[in-house]
């Protein structure tokens, strides 16, 4: 018990979580019954510590026509040190597909907006250009998706490049293989455009999303019609979510490609790094929460595979918000167990997933405490 007691703290010290936390799992034994349950007031306590955003994923929108074959959607916001190469990349693609690309100025206070506004002008007659006040990464995408006419549509964050052959490699499949979604592999890359990391699909017509797919929406080439009653929720942080429980879940027949043709640039500014230690990041449970009410509203059925995720989902919820103090945890824990109870109940849900088993178990018994220990496991 020791040694375990020993390895679980190395993992928790490799993770950065504060020392406090640390001793209080470490200070336990694993045999120990559970001794924590809060009431049901937990929701109300963590929404006065931070409110839940009011958006929500779903919409009622109808593409009018089809004019292109791919609609590029790229949202901008003070990127001006990489706008230029990012958008330059996308002009330079080695595509018999015919493309649009739409940019969207999202209230940049630097010089991104003249970049952008450049090249509308330099290219008018396949960017769009539009110009807002600030809504964040969700409310430009969604005013976005209002000027998509292509058959299938891709997202490109600005600080990142796409290879000359993104367009064409996407595209080629999508259509030859009548798919719902493509995905390429990737390349991670620093400040420098040094690669640090390459990611490589195998070539498979017919994966499941939750087990070949990266989490992120870039990269990849949506049907358009899959978002006709899907936006992504305005005002939370980790707005990504959505993909998994909403467009995932419609898709019929998803493909993995070898061809590497996105390059994420890795920003030590990014929300990874800037949501440590902040209370806005409890936005991770409540979107959570938030996308599984939308799928009752829109009777998606709720299967073994959004089950799995959504477990894993909740102790990455949990990890997030691990830098806050101790009784927001034990509240936001209160949370997570009530909601997988509410949409997942006990008597039709069990996990396949080995390694979602003691996770499982903890939440159904309510354990905080061993509760934490899995989520550092995982």
């Amino acid at each position: 018990m020791y040694e375990l007691r020993r390895s679980i703290d190395r993992r928790m010290r490799k993770l950065k979580m504060p020392k406090c936390l640390r001793e209080f799992v470490v200070g336990f034994n694993l045999s120990e019954k559970k001794d924590f349950l809060l009431g049901q007031d937990s929701f109300d306590k963590l929404m006065s510590i931070s409110p839940s955003p009011k958006g929500t994923s779903i919409v009622n929108r109808r593409q009018e026509k089809i004019n292109y074959d791919l609609s590029i959607v790229v949202p901008a916001y003070n990127v001006s040190q990489y706008v230029a190469d990012c958008i330059k990349s996308l002009i330079d693609q080695d595509t018999e597909y015919k493309y649009q690309i739409i940019l969207i100025n999202d209230g940049s206070t630097d010089g991104t907006r003249d970049i952008l506004l450049d090249y509308s002008k330099k290219y008018p007659t396949n960017i769009i250009f539009i110009d807002q006040e600030n809504k964040g990464f969700s409310g430009a995408r969604n005013v976005a998706l209002n000027y998509v006419s292509g058959r299938y549509i891709t997202f490109v964050d600005t600080d990142d490049v796409v290879t000359s052959k993104f367009v064409q490699s996407l595209l080629k499949v999508a259509y030859e293989q009548d798919a719902d979604i493509v995905e390429g592999s990737y390349q991670v890359i620093d400040v420098d455009d040094n690669v640090i990391q390459s990611n490589i699909h195998f070539l498979n017509t017919n994966v499941n999303a939750f087990k070949a797919l990266y989490g992120y929406p870039w990269g990849k080439a949506y049907r358009s019609s899959l978002l006709n009653d899907i936006q992504f929720p305005e005002g939370f942080w980790y707005e990504d979510t959505m993909q998994m429980y909403r467009l995932w879940p419609k898709a019929n027949k998803i493909i993995t490609i070898p061809e590497i043709i996105y390059r994420y640039r890795k920003n030590p500014q990014g929300i990874t790094n800037d949501s440590k230690g902040k209370v806005k990041a409890l936005d991770s449970l409540y979107i959570t929460i938030r996308l599984l009410e939308d799928c009752n509203v829109e009777h998606i059925a709720l299967d073994g595979d959004l089950y799995n995720f959504t477990l894993s989902q909740m102790a990455m919820n949990f990890l997030r918000i691990q830098d806050l103090d101790e009784n927001i945890l034990k509240n936001a824990f209160n949370v997570i167990t009530q909601t997988i109870d509410k949409f997942f109940p006990a008597d039709v849900f069990k996990t396949s997933d080995v390694q979602l088993r003691k996770l499982e178990e903890s939440l159904r018994n309510k354990d905080y405490k061993k509760f934490v220990v899995y989520c550092i496991m995982l």
